[in-house]
């Protein structure tokens, strides 16, 4: 440049535009960014937010274990494994009823009828 002699840190100064950006890069940017980066992201963010929600995690994960502990398998399990336990006791006994012979079932249906019908006969309710 040819101007750049005769004005020498006059030139120097104009064409780096009086060092303004780099003046704002310090004073702006560079505040902005570590306030950002530190203050939001570490202070904010990662320590206050996601501290929060970990707490709740934590204290949701422990209901959740208790209520399954202490309600849900002793209590709702326990009594649905009853009740099945006897179903099958119950079928376990009656089974010995069903031999598969057709005059034996007879048998039962003419003592069983005959039983209601003397019922019927003797009491006429």
């Amino acid at each position: 440049d040819p101007l750049e002699k005769p004005l020498g840190p006059v030139y120097r100064l104009m064409k780096n535009k009086y060092y303004f950006d780099e003046l704002y890069n310090v004073v702006f940017v560079r505040p902005a960014y570590w306030f950002a980066e530190t203050f939001t992201s570490k202070w904010i963010d990662q320590g206050l937010i996601d501290g929060i929600l970990h707490a709740v995690a934590r204290f949701s994960l422990n209901l959740g274990s208790f209520l399954r502990n202490a309600i849900d398998l002793p209590i709702i399990n326990g009594a649905v494994d009853l009740f099945s336990d006897g179903v099958k006791k119950f079928g376990h006994g009656i089974r010995v009823m069903q031999a598969g012979r057709v005059q034996g079932y007879l048998i039962v249906s003419v003592i069983f009828a005959s039983v209601l019908l003397s019922y019927f006969l003797i009491f006429k309710p």
